[in-house]
C-alpha cells in the first residue's frame, strides 16, 4: 500500500485551531500503527478529519466497503508481521457489522486495534432522531465478550491513559483484540488546553512471562527419559518468533513434532514432521503441548456417527503443558476446549520457556553417549517413518490425478509445480490439509495457518498481503473453495484493487524484468487452478474473477515494460 507523500508535498493547509480529535491522532502515530482500515461513518467525522487534515493521511487510511472486512485486514497483517494495525467502525451500526471479525481475531489471538464512536452522549448536542439511533450505554457490551478490554473516556484527559492501557493489553500475551468508543461531541470539541501525551520514555508492552526455573528442570528430564515424545505446538511460532526454536527442541532432543496449524509452527518436509500423519501418536509416551488449546487434535479420534473417542497415545503417555495455561480464559465462549488432566504445566510464555527447555535438555544429553545414541536411533526411525508417509501423500496425487471431479491433491499439486521456484506466501486455505502434503513450507513466513471459518478468509488474505513480512518481492497466493457470502468477497476485493499502487519493491522487480524479459510470468500461467465442479457457485464465481484479476495484473505488466 502506497505511503502518504511527503509533507513538503502535500497541498493540505492546516487549521490554526486544533480539534480534541487531535489528540488521538498524536497517540496513533506515537504508537506506530502502520494502517487504519475503515469504513467512513459520520461519528467519527471529527477523527477521520483530524487524520487528514491534522495528520496529513499518515498512517494511511485503507476504505474498505465493511466493517468485518477492516477487522479481518487488521487480523491478517498482525497475524503475519506479529504487529498490530487499527481498523475503525462506525458508532452502533458499523460496531454490529464487525463482532464476527473480533470474535475471530480474539480466539486466533491477534491483536487488533479496533476504534469506535457514539453519542454525542450529551443529549443537547444530538441531531434529531439518527443520533439517538447511533448512540448506545456502555457500547462496548457489544463486543465485551471477546476483547481483551473496552473503554469510552469520559472527557479528553482519559484518552491518553487508556490509549496506552488498551495497548498494553492488546500486546501482552495471548494478545487479542480491543474496543476503544469515543464521543463524537468529544472528537468534535476544540482542544484548548495541552493534553500531556505517554512520554516516549514509557515502555509500551510488559516483558513476557518467564517460566519457573524448577518447573523447566521437571519438563527437561521427563523429555529425555521418554522413550517416543511428541511435540504438539499450535500456538508457539507465532509471527516473528518460535519457528526456529521449536526445530531446535525437536532436534535436541530427537522427538517427532505434530503440527495443529493454527500458525506455521514447523516445517513440513522436515524428517522429525509427522503433521498429519494418521499414526503419528501410535505408541507416544510423551506429549509436550506447546501454548495449544486443541490439545486433543491428533491423538483423539471422532467416530462421528457415534461421537465416541478414541485415545491412540499409550495408556501411561505423560502429558506436559507449556504456555499460558488459563490466562485470559473466556467467560462467555467455551474456546477453551475440554480440560485435560496434566502431568505437569509450565506457565510462561513459550517464546522464551521453548529455548530454557533445549539448554536444560542439552546439558543432560551432553556427556551421556548412551543418551546421546538412543535419540538418535530415534531421529533415523522418525526420519524413515516420514519419508514413507511423504512417498505416501505422493503416490496418491497420481493415483487420483484423474477423478472428476478435480480432487484437492492434483490441485495443490498443479499449484505447486507453478510456484514452486518463487519466493511465495500462502494467505489462505490448504486445500483440506493438501498443501502441507505436497509444497515446501521451509520458512515461517509461508503460511500463517489454517482459515478459521466461512466468510474469513479474504478480508485476513488482503491483510497478510499488507504486512512487510510478506511484501519483500514474494508472491502472494489465495484461492477460496468454500461458499462464503458472495456479496463480502466481491467488496473485499474492491479493496484490494484500490489500495494496489506500485510500491518501490515492485518497482523494482520491474527493472529486473526489463532488464531480463524472461522473468515476466506468461500471460497463460496458471496462477490459479479452478475448482472443482462440486464447489458452489459462489467458489466458481470467485475463481473466474480470481484468473480474471492475474490475467489483466500480467497483462498490465507486460506493458508497463
Amino acid at each position: 500500500m502506497a505511503k502518504p507523500a511527503k509533507k513538503e508535498d502535500t497541498n493540505i493547509k492546516k487549521s490554526n485551531q486544533r480539534w480534541q480529535s487531535d489528540v488521538i491522532v498524536d497517540l496513533i502515530k506515537q504508537y506506530g500503527f502502520p494502517y487504519i482500515a475503515l469504513n467512513p461513518g459520520a461519528s467519527f467525522r471529527g477523527l477521520h478529519d483530524s487524520l487528514v487534515n491534522y495528520g496529513e493521511n499518515d498512517p494511511p487510511m485503507v476504505l474498505c466497503n465493511h466493517e468485518k472486512i477492516a477487522v479481518q485486514i487488521a487480523h491478517g497483517y498482525a497475524k503475519a508481521s506479529g504487529k498490530p494495525m487499527m481498523a475503525i467502525v462506525h458508532d452502533v451500526v458499523g460496531l454490529l457489522h464487525a463482532p464476527m471479525g473480533i470474535y475471530y481475531a480474539y480466539i486466533d489471538r491477534c491483536p487488533v486495534f479496533v476504534v469506535g464512536a457514539t453519542g454525542p452522549m450529551d443529549e443537547k448536542y444530538r441531531r434529531p432522531f439518527i443520533d439517538w439511533i447511533h448512540t448506545a450505554f456502555a457500547q462496548g457490551d457489544v463486543v465485551r465478550n471477546f476483547t481483551k478490554w473496552d473503554y469510552q473516556p469520559g472527557s479528553i484527559h482519559g484518552v491518553p491513559d487508556s490509549f496506552a492501557r488498551a495497548y498494553s493489553i492488546m500486546m501482552s500475551e495471548p494478545q487479542g483484540p480491543v474496543y476503544m468508543c469515543y464521543d463524537s461531541a468529544l472528537q468534535e470539541s476544540p482542544l484548548n488546553e495541552n493534553v500531556p501525551l505517554p512520554p516516549d520514555s514509557a515502555i509500551k508492552v510488559p516483558s513476557r512471562i518467564a517460566p519457573e526455573a524448577a518447573a523447566i528442570e521437571d519438563a527437561a528430564d521427563m523429555l529425555v527419559a521418554a522413550n517416543n515424545p511428541l511435540l504438539l505446538t499450535e500456538y508457539a511460532a507465532r509471527m516473528p518468533i518460535g519457528f526456529e526454536s521449536t526445530v531446535e527442541l525437536a532436534e535436541t532432543v530427537g522427538a517427532s513434532v505434530y503440527d495443529i496449524n493454527k500458525r506455521l509452527g514447523f516445517p513440513n518436509r522436515h524428517p522429525l514432521s509427522l503433521s498429519f500423519h494418521g499414526d503419528a501418536f501410535k505408541g507416544v509416551d510423551l506429549v509436550a503441548a506447546l501454548d495449544v488449546v486443541d490439545w486433543t487434535r491428533g491423538s483423539h479420534k471422532l467416530n462421528t456417527q457415534t461421537r465416541e473417542i478414541t485415545v491412540v497415545t499409550t495408556p501411561d503417555c505423560k502429558w506436559i503443558d507449556i504456555g499460558f495455561a488459563d490466562i485470559e480464559i473466556s467467560k462467555w465462549a467455551t474456546d477453551y476446549n475440554k480440560h485435560h488432566n496434566w502431568n505437569l504445566r509450565v506457565l510462561g510464555d513459550s517464546g522464551l520457556t521453548i529455548p530454557a527447555l533445549t539448554a536444560a535438555c542439552r546439558k543432560r544429553i551432553d556427556g551421556n553417549k548412551a543418551l546421546a545414541s538412543r535419540i538418535e536411533d530415534r531421529k533415523k526411525a522418525i526420519g524413515e517413518r516420514h519419508a514413507r508417509q511423504w512417498q505416501k501423500w505422493q503416490d496418491e496425487v497420481k493415483e487420483q490425478w484423474n477423478e472428476r471431479p478435480m480432487t484437492e491433491s492434483r490441485l495443490a499439486h498443479e499449484v505447486w509445480q507453478v510456484i514452486k521456484d518463487d519466493d511465495w506466501v500462502l494467505t489462505a486455505n490448504t486445500l483440506k490439509e493438501w498443501v502441507h502434503k505436497v509444497w515446501d513450507f521451509d520458512k515461517p513466513y509461508r503460511h500463517v495457518g489454517r482459515e478459521l471459518g466461512t466468510g474469513t478468509q479474504i478480508g485476513i488474505a488482503i491483510g497478510i498481503t499488507t504486512a512487510p513480512t510478506t511484501t519483500t518481492g514474494r508472491i502472494r497466493y489465495t484461492w477460496r473453495t468454500s461458499a462464503a457470502p458472495i456479496q463480502r468477497e466481491h467488496i473485499s476485493v474492491w479493496t484490494s484493487k484500490r489500495h494496489r499502487p506500485i510500491s518501490p519493491t515492485s518497482q523494482k522487480a520491474l527493472a529486473g524484468m526489463r532488464k531480463d524479459p524472461s522473468r515476466i510470468p506468461p500471460l497463460s500461467a496458471p496462477r490459479c487452478a479452478a475448482p472443482s465442479s462440486r464447489s458452489r457457485p459462489a467458489s466458481r464465481l470467485w475463481w473466474t474473477l480470481s484468473c480474471g484479476v492475474a490475467a489483466r495484473t500480467r497483462r498490465k505488466l507486460r506493458e508497463k515494460i
